[in-house]
């Protein structure tokens, strides 16, 4: 039973919201990756070869991380001081001093989407969300993963650092504008 419950709220967490619909007619600024898993990286690698132009900023990273995004990231910014969700956004916001019309594609693990959207959002930086999927997880990594995320949603929300305690699909912010270093993203709703 309790393997059972575990999926629902692994599956909860990772299915709950969708990755943004790529069309030509909306801009975007640039990447935002958060360190942690080198799966993150790697699905960034893959969306600057859609975007070679758009600068990429990663936050957090773990040395090998940073190692792997230097190797194939053009573009890159590196923000090396956030521990957390929180200092991602925090210490993004410095980096970028994002208007309101900017709109960067946010690249986290699906499980970890909800929170990280909900932070960047109360943060102030309209963001679209790429989660990157890792059903094939055991049970006992789905476990600690969901029961880390159940925790940090509460956390978060009872220190004000998120505006919702589970963060929804859409209210990404991101609207049409133009500027010298945007590509082009629309989210799906």
């Amino acid at each position: 039973l309790q393997s059972v419950a575990t999926t629902a709220l692994y599956t909860s967490f990772e299915t709950r919201i969708p990755r943004a619909a790529l069309h030509p007619e909306s801009p975007i600024s640039g990447l935002i990756v958060l360190g942690g898993q080198r799966s993150r990286v790697r699905a960034a690698i893959t969306l600057s070869q859609r975007f070679p132009t758009a600068p990429i900023i990663l936050t957090g990273p773990e040395d090998e991380e940073r190692d792997l995004a230097k190797a194939h990231l053009a573009n890159l910014i590196v923000e090396g001081k956030a521990r957390n969700t929180f200092e991602n956004a925090l210490y993004t916001r410095t980096v970028l001093e994002p208007q309101d019309s900017a709109c960067w594609i946010l690249v986290t693990s699906a499980v970890h989407m909800p929170r990280a959207l909900g932070v960047f959002r109360a943060a102030g930086i309209p963001v679209a969300p790429w989660p990157v999927y890792d059903m094939s997880s055991s049970i006992e990594r789905q476990r600690a993963r969901a029961t880390h995320e159940l925790f940090g949603l509460m956390a978060y929300r009872l220190l004000g650092r998120t505006r919702e305690f589970y963060p929804a699909p859409g209210g990404d912010n991101c609207h049409s504008d133009t500027g010298p270093h945007r590509e082009h993203l629309a989210s799906a709703h």
